[in-house]
């Protein structure tokens, strides 16, 4: 294994192929997509797990910075993956194919 990526190397009639294996992150929720970042995939455990969670609270969770964790959500929200229903203060965070 090198850089923590399983490969295979094979060896046929008219040459050789190499073979690359994904990991996928065991957290990620069972429905995310795979065109999602790691980052994407803890936010949206996160937000699974509680959906008024504020900013702060998973920057101190994923021990990142606020500014990563805006990012990544903007970047799943241009996706339609999460939606903020609500004020900042009391809303909450729909996420695509959870009911409320």
């Amino acid at each position: 294994m090198v850089a923590n990526v399983k490969v295979d190397f094979k060896e046929g009639k008219h040459g050789f192929s190499v073979v690359f294996y994904r990991s996928f992150d065991k957290n990620a929720p069972k429905n995310a997509p795979n065109n999602i970042s790691k980052m994407g995939n803890k936010i949206l455990s996160e937000l699974i797990k509680n959906n008024k969670i504020t900013y702060e609270e998973l920057s101190s969770i994923l021990k990142v910075d606020r500014t990563t964790v805006m990012r990544n959500i903007s970047k799943l929200k241009e996706k339609g993956l999460v939606k903020r229903i609500g004020s900042k203060k009391g809303g909450y965070w729909k996420i695509k194919n959870q009911q409320d």
